[in-house]
């Protein structure tokens, strides 16, 4: 045990190693690469360092990730290729990269738990009901010494010829009790009914019938009622068995009540997949090649389509208080004379303000004239480290109440957009410097 144990922190440690390893060939792969095509671009070597970063977060998780940062910063300074603020500025993406990745990790690693959960669970009902399947089959052969059924005989007339102790167990009633009842009383039928199903057990040697039975403390059950007839040359008379079908009542109920907890599991699992779907369509990767001026409309439509809400905005609190729309769906005019609304301060703590259903209050507490027709309305702030830059807008047209997942994604939306911007004003202080 020990030994294995010591094995595996070996491998570990060689794994850790081997990643640390293949980031820092990454650094200088890309350092190389860089003067092999002798730019001179202080961009390209940014680019080509946060590549590597990129690779090593994606190959060795966050630890990798930073040492390739620090490893990049290195090479870079020792080159001569960028100042202090770039190197501040290289330090930290490499930083937010290897958060980016952390996190992206933890969620897709929770989600593939809950979807393996499911499934899991999913094949133990399964093979459960296959099981139990099987046992009712087994049971079935072996009714006639179950306690459940019982056994009576019974002449033409439906007088009790003979009760047996199967009879007795199931039913309570003693074999002296049962003296001067008919079986009809029993099965709780008329005289008439059962003398017609006398008559079709002698017609065709059986007959079948699922009856109310009676107990002798007066309870009820319902029984699965087998009328045989005795074969000749034995004197007219017929052969009851009895099988008591609550255990199979309660079987079926346990089957409806599987294949509803199969089905919630699956609604469960068809809920994960499409809210991983959802996550990864607004946190595509690619929207990040693009420019703040595109990148950001293009994040805004993903979250409109997403919550499937009739328009997004954001609201910066300063660049000209001008308002970043979804490329679809609802336009604001424009930034009320009025901004901020009353409550920014909140809004600045990360607190987030929900309206349902009350256009009146969507106008005043919205900080963009929407169209009349907006009733919901939730604005979740953009905050950047320290710094609030402004607020995400969702408006609804339809009657319709906000989600913790709508909440959690808009929040997501605004995590990026926070990044964007923080990576702008790190850009526009270092061209500043």
């Amino acid at each position: 045990m020990g030994a294995a144990v010591l094995r595996s922190g070996m491998r570990k440690d060689q794994k850790r190693l081997a990643d640390h390893v293949v980031a820092l060939l990454l650094v200088v792969a890309a350092a190389t690469l860089d003067a092999v095509v002798g730019s001179n671009n202080t961009l390209a070597a940014l680019l080509l360092a946060s590549i590597a970063v990129a690779i090593s977060a994606y190959l060795g998780g966050v630890s990798p990730a930073i040492i390739a940062t620090l490893g990049a910063v290195l090479a870079m300074r020792l080159a001569g290729q960028v100042g202090l603020a770039a190197s501040l500025l290289l330090t930290i993406e490499g930083v937010l990269i290897a958060w980016l990745a952390w996190k992206a990790s933890a969620l897709l690693t929770v989600a593939t738990r809950r979807v393996t959960s499911a499934d899991r669970r999913l094949r133990e009902l399964v093979a459960a009901e296959r099981r139990l399947r099987r046992i009712d089959a087994a049971c079935g052969r072996l009714e006639s010494l179950s306690a459940e059924c019982a056994v009576m005989v019974v002449d033409d007339r439906g007088d009790v010829l003979e009760w047996r102790e199967s009879a007795t167990r199931l039913l309570a009633w003693e074999r002296d009790a049962i003296r001067g009842q008919t079986a009809a009383q029993v099965l709780g039928m008329d005289d008439v009914a059962f003398q017609h199903a006398l008559v079709a057990a002698r017609n065709a040697s059986e007959s079948r019938l699922v009856q109310t039975c009676r107990r002798a403390d007066g309870t009820t059950f319902d029984a699965d009622v087998a009328i045989y007839r005795e074969p000749a040359p034995t004197p007219s008379a017929f052969t009851i068995l009895i099988r008591d079908m609550s255990r199979e009542q309660e079987w079926h109920r346990f089957v409806d009540y599987s294949n509803d907890l199969q089905s919630a599991l699956r609604e469960e699992a068809d809920v994960a997949h499409r809210q991983l779907a959802t996550l990864q369509h607004v946190t595509d990767p690619s929207l990040s090649l693009l420019g703040t001026s595109q990148a950001v409309p293009a994040v805004l439509e993903r979250l409109r389509t997403a919550l499937h809400v009739e328009g997004v905005a954001f609201i910066p609190i300063e660049r000209a208080r001008r308002v970043v729309i979804a490329t679809e769906g609802l336009e604001p005019a424009d930034v009320t004379d009025r901004w901020p609304p009353p409550d920014t301060r909140a809004l600045q703590g990360g607190r987030i303000l929900v309206v349902h259903n009350d256009p009146a209050r969507v106008a005043v507490e919205s900080g963009a004239r929407w169209p009349g027709e907006a009733s919901s309305l939730a604005i979740v702030p953009v905050i950047s480290g320290s710094r609030f830059e402004g607020t995400i807008e969702v408006v609804g047209v339809k009657p319709r109440r906000s989600t913790e997942w709508e909440i959690a994604l808009a929040q997501v939306a605004a995590a990026q957009i926070a990044a964007r911007l923080q990576r702008d004003n790190l850009l526009d202080a270092d061209a500043v410097a």
